[in-house]
């Protein structure tokens, strides 16, 4: 090919430079099309269109090209041109009013409707116990990865519905499009990323083996060491030896699908946060960040749960999400709800849950909570569990009163 293109170079060029109207081309998806080649050559494919593309427009500008490649791959290569080729690059980026405001368009344009909550019928969304409520369009927007595409995808599903729509049908609905048909696709586009999740047996083995939502470090090391068939109590020798370990966790966070609790100097209190679309991803940089908390995306949870036939905690009142506010007392909540989780079965679980749930909403709305309130749950769970009861005790010290 190479020597074909030399032969009729100068009769090539010649062509080229007779074209003197308007010519604009659309390249997309290339990062698809080459999904199965090594991480070098994915990077470099990905590089070279948009080189060929400058220099296609440079030699003629009547030539316009307009191609969308992987932000990780732009990083990720080196070569002389990169600087200029940068001040022609535009990240897409998205805020979460910039998402709804799509959406809320698309209705406008396709339904005729004024915006998403017309189109679903559905404002907010309430907790089991009905006394606190999410934005509908949130709730959505936390069930994808943060991408236009996912959205529309979950409307789409939700449109067929739309006449009998209800909270309970718009939450069903949002959560198995999520975790069937956005979940699921991800880790094939992100393929390229992966190592050990890369083959569905043992990305199923290992999913298997998480049993909640919310991972403290000790846990996910546990995990990781089971994983790799080693001794759980020796990640740190093992990680600092020359074995070479399987990071599953890494991977997840790759994809977007678990998150970690960090402090926000910003808003001066802690938040989840997960790997957006946006954010690039440096090969040799790529380990889960450390932290005391980590938090699985709420399709991977959905996704888990059935895996493991329900046998899976989800953690009420502690909502998941990228920039979710993550309370000072919530180490306390989920020692509490870990103990709770194990008597569902006795006949004052629910009054239990259902007074925690009243004391918990004051707290997540900055009310002040009645000393009383608190005690009188302490006493309901003594009458159950002594360890219950104890880590209700050790909620009501560090919560706000």
């Amino acid at each position: 090919m190479n020597k074909l293109l030399d032969q009729f170079e100068m009769q090539l060029s010649y062509l080229y430079q007779q074209i003197h109207s308007g010519i604009f081309l659309f390249i997309d998806s290339i990062d698809f099309a080459v999904a199965h080649l090594d991480r070098r050559a994915w990077t470099y494919t990905q590089a070279g269109l948009i080189e060929a593309a400058w220099s296609a427009m440079g030699a003629n500008n009547h030539i316009k090209i307009y191609t969308s490649i992987r932000e990780e791959a732009f990083i990720n290569y080196e070569s002389d041109a990169k600087a200029n080729i940068h001040t022609t690059i535009f990240p897409l980026r998205y805020s979460i009013k910039q998402l709804q405001g799509v959406i809320d368009r698309l209705c406008k344009v396709y339904e005729s409707l004024p915006n998403f909550k017309a189109f679903v019928g559905v404002h907010e969304i309430t907790d089991m116990t009905g006394q606190s409520a999410e934005d509908s369009f949130r709730f959505m927007h936390r069930h994808t990865i943060g991408r236009p595409r996912d959205l529309v995808l979950i409307c789409h599903q939700l449109s067929k519905s739309r006449l009998e729509m209800d909270q309970e049908q718009f939450q069903k609905i949002v959560m198995e499009t999520s975790s069937r048909s956005v979940l699921r696709p991800i880790f094939k586009e992100m393929s390229i990323f992966l190592d050990s999740l890369q083959n569905e047996s043992e990305r199923q083995r290992f999913l298997r083996m998480i049993s909640c939502n919310i991972l403290t470090r000790k846990m996910i090391e546990e995990i990781c060491c089971k994983f790799n068939g080693l001794d759980e109590n020796h990640y740190n020798t093992v990680n600092n030896s020359e074995i070479q370990l399987s990071h599953p966790f890494c991977e997840l966070y790759n994809c977007g699908l678990i998150g970690y609790v960090q402090w926000d100097n910003k808003h001066q209190h802690a938040t989840q946060n997960f790997k957006q679309p946006d954010d690039v991803m440096n090969f040799n940089i790529s380990c889960l960040p450390a932290a005391e908390y980590y938090v699985l995306h709420p399709s991977l949870s959905s996704l888990i749960n059935t895996a493991r036939l329900n046998e899976f905690l989800i953690y009420p009142f502690i909502t998941v999400g990228h920039h979710c506010q993550w309370y000072s007392w919530y180490g306390q909540l989920i020692e509490l709800l870990q103990y709770l989780d194990t008597i569902q079965g006795h006949k004052l679980y629910q009054q239990s849950l259902q007074e925690l749930s009243s004391v918990i909403c004051k707290l997540h709305a900055g009310l002040t909570v009645d000393l009383t309130e608190l005690e009188k749950i302490a006493d309901l769970l003594e009458l159950v569990y002594d360890d219950a009861s104890l880590a209700m005790s050790e909620l009501i010290e560090v919560i706000p009163q």
